[in-house]
């Protein structure tokens, strides 16, 4: 199974090469999130995805949400390794544009804000996450788009020095 996530500009599912949608906006948040942090504690998911809820409420919200995302997926994407924590399983093959862009430095996938135009009704932890990963991922950005300005530059590579600077 090869899962393909965009979530450097308008984010998108696909599996196998077929567009996916998930049932509800919560499960592709949750998906997102687990791309981006790699594991996470129930309770930390609950808090990101059902802070007005109690506990219990939370929990049953939250098992029901990985069932979803098991069945829309054909398989556990996100696994339980003890019973506190939610992991990405590493048995997956996925292709993450952020994945690129933050491990593999790949200025070419970073092809706009993350998860643009990507919102969720009354999940206001998730909003303010989503903000701040949003920023901090511009900022590298940038910075390194200057540092490819600045190295051609010093190369006496001008049209790259340009080119680069141009993007910035």
């Amino acid at each position: 199974i090869m899962l393909k996530i965009t979530m450097l500009q308008t984010p998108g599912i696909a599996l196998d090469g077929a567009p996916l949608s998930l049932p509800f906006k919560r499960a592709d948040a949750l998906l997102y999130y687990m791309l981006v942090r790699r594991s996470a504690t129930r309770q930390e998911l609950i808090s990101l995805l059902w802070e007005s809820c109690d506990e219990a409420t939370g929990l049953k919200n939250l098992r029901n949400t990985l069932y979803t995302l098991k069945k829309s997926l054909g398989g556990d994407v996100l696994i339980s390794p003890q019973k506190s924590l939610v992991t990405l399983n590493p048995d997956w093959e996925i292709d993450c544009d952020y994945d690129r862009f933050t491990r593999g430095g790949d200025l070419s996938a970073y092809q706009g804000p993350l998860l643009q135009g990507f919102a969720v009704k009354h999940a206001f932890a998730f909003d303010e996450w989503m903000c701040r990963t949003r920023e901090r991922l511009h900022e590298q950005y940038l910075a390194r788009v200057a540092e490819r300005a600045r190295g051609a530059q010093e190369a006496g590579e001008s049209d790259e020095a340009i080119h680069w600077s141009k993007v910035y």
